[in-house]
């Protein structure tokens, strides 16, 4: 059986903090959660840390685009692949 899949996502950090795009209370809101408080939350140091740490993990698996499907050792990209990185996790 095939490790679990694994997702990278990449977003650029400045001073720490995760820079999100001028519109991302427009995007929040459609969610039904309260925008202020999501991005709040996301503007944090620590949420920059860990973005940090897996944006590290993208990049010792090779990763160099997105979106990037992992499925252990084995990289799908591009929104096309997905459905091949899910036959690959489910084959033995």
């Amino acid at each position: 059986m095939r490790p679990p899949m694994r997702f990278a996502s990449v977003k650029p950090t400045v001073a720490g903090r995760l820079v999100l795009p001028r519109n991302a209370k427009d995007r929040v809101r459609p969610l039904g959660r309260p925008a202020r408080e999501v991005i709040a939350r996301a503007t944090t140091p620590e949420i920059a840390r860990q973005l940090e740490a897996e944006t590290e993990s993208a990049r010792q698996l090779g990763v160099f685009g997105s979106p990037t499907f992992a499925v252990g050792a084995e990289l799908f990209w591009r929104d096309d692949r997905l459905e091949d990185a899910l036959a690959y996790t489910s084959s033995a």
